[in-house]
């Protein structure tokens, strides 16, 4: 049986290998052409393929992982990936930023929004990933202002899963504890009931917190899964967190947009006249012809403070016929319109 395995593993390289010198191929054209390197709605549909043929044999998650990762080390080979992610290093961003651009990614911290915009304007990175909505282990920053600042369009969207795991290096009782306060607050009842006697300490941020566990016997770390093999930890707990987390939602800058696919969304930012009745002639607009309207939140209008802001997705991309008259529409109704960007569709999870 290991024979069999071994042989199975040669022939996975060998694949792998076939499969590099293709990407490498489509990358020198691609580069004649001037065209980009990342196609997130192409990379989306190989890994929707892969998980549908696997599915009942294997989890989804795994799979998607897997292919995630082949496609990051082929993406690498046309041209170096370089990201940055607004959020602290080790953070959950972070993980979202490595999960969807995989390992050979380079992915770097920045401090507030303005440093992601300067990274894509003097292009020290291709891509700029942040949480559509902050957790309080993010820095301060509103994902409106950010989208209402930014001259580049939203290329793409992820969802990860934000739960706290327990990372350690050794066994035995926990002494003591390290953790950012935000993961202290949001694991507080777990923690009392199975380390109530375990010392609490608070650092700045997960990956600081993760590299004092695996200094320190006898401790252990509350942090992101990734930050086990970051920190070369293992996780010797799950579902930490006192209520369940729902999967948080990042969304991807890019200078040049993204290519077409074949399930698309279009993203819009919107202040709207203030009388009666406006936002449901705004809706009616896409109703009318037949697009769906997916997501429609809003916000105090820091610029404005009389008015709100509406961020809203619709299905579609912004260039056909339909989009584009619903478009126009809506904008005869507004106070500041905006096209964000249009984009393919993440995986569901």
């Amino acid at each position: 049986m290991r024979g069999e395995i071994d042989a199975i593993d040669r022939r996975l390289v060998e694949f792998l290998v076939a499969r590099a010198d293709v990407a490498a191929a489509i990358g020198r054209l691609k580069a004649a052409g001037g065209s980009v390197v990342f196609d997130p709605g192409r990379e989306e549909a190989v890994i929707l393929r892969a998980v549908e043929e696997a599915a009942g044999r294997l989890p989804r998650h795994s799979v998607e992982a897997i292919f995630r990762e082949i496609i990051s080390a082929s993406r690498a080979l046309e041209a170096p990936t370089r990201v940055v992610f607004l959020g602290s290093e080790g953070g959950f961003t972070h993980e979202a930023a490595s999960q969807r651009f995989g390992g050979s990614a380079f992915c770097e911290p920045v401090a507030d929004q303005d440093g992601l915009l300067a990274a894509l304007q003097n292009r020290t990175a291709d891509f700029g990933c942040f949480p559509f909505t902050p957790s309080g282990e993010d820095p301060g920053f509103e994902a409106f202002d950010l989208l209402l600042n930014s001259p580049f369009p939203v290329a793409g969207e992820f969802q990860l899963e934000g739960a706290h795991v327990l990372l350690r290096s050794g066994e035995g009782p926990v002494a003591r504890l390290y953790g950012d306060p935000f993961a202290f607050t949001h694991c507080r009842r777990h923690l009392d009931q199975a380390h109530p006697k375990a010392e609490r300490v608070a650092v700045q941020n997960s990956l600081e917190a993760a590299r004092m566990a695996a200094r320190m016997p006898g401790s252990a770390a509350l942090g992101p899964r990734f930050l086990a093999e970051l920190a070369g930890l293992v996780v010797s707990g799950e579902g930490l967190d006192d209520a369940p987390s729902a999967a948080r939602r990042y969304l991807i800058l890019a200078p040049q947009g993204a290519r077409r696919a074949q399930a698309e969304k279009t993203a819009l930012l919107l202040a709207l006249a203030n009388r009666p009745g406006v936002l449901h002639s705004m809706l009616g607009c896409f109703a009318s012809a037949g697009i769906n309207v997916v997501a429609v939140e809003n916000r105090a209008n820091a610029r404005w403070s009389w008015e709100h802001l509406f961020y809203l997705e619709a299905e579609g991309h912004h260039a056909e016929p339909a989009m584009a008259g619903s478009l126009k529409e809506v904008e005869r109704g507004t106070t500041f319109f905006k096209v964000l960007g249009s984009f393919p569709k993440g995986l569901a999870r």
